[in-house]
């Protein structure tokens, strides 16, 4: 609904820029504060894990529709839809199973690497970590304290 005294012409090609990068602006910056507060809600390491488990649960998904389209699934019907699909989601676990493992393996290595360079600072980094789930923990159950607080006085 255009709204009298509302400006109707279109936008330039340099406008239409500015407001096209202005919206990826909005769109990075979502991105940005979703990463703080799973920072702040889970912690450097389960975030790192989640993170991790995400990326895994993109390749084999990518993984599936390759597959799908490999076995040609769509033109498929019946029991040999059904047992392909079966087949199908075998080698998804399999290629799971094997992603983790690299993922293991990756960090792992990478353990080694630090412990290489500098033994104590991977126990220093463990404990601080440690400290900040904590501490993570603590300001958490402070603030469902406050909020069981404030419902009971509403």
């Amino acid at each position: 609904m255009i709204k009298i005294g509302q400006n109707t012409t279109p936008l330039t090609s340099s406008e239409q820029k500015i407001s096209g990068k202005n919206s990826e602006f909005r769109k990075t910056l979502a991105k940005v504060e979703q990463f703080k507060k799973d920072l702040e809600e889970l912690g450097p390491l389960r975030l790192a894990f989640k993170l991790n488990m995400d990326k895994i649960k993109q390749k084999v998904e990518e993984k599936r529709a390759e597959l799908a389209q490999l076995f040609k699934l769509a033109e498929l019907s019946g029991d040999e839809k059904a047992r392909t699909i079966a087949s199908i989601e075998e080698m998804l676990e399999a290629y799971k199973k094997q992603l983790l493992e690299q993922m293991q393996a990756a960090k792992e290595l990478e353990d080694e690497k630090q412990a290489q360079k500098s033994p104590s600072a991977k126990v220093d980094v463990m404990r601080a970590f440690a400290f900040l789930d904590a501490k993570n923990a603590a300001q958490n159950k402070a603030q469902n304290k406050q909020d069981e607080l404030l419902k009971s006085l509403l």
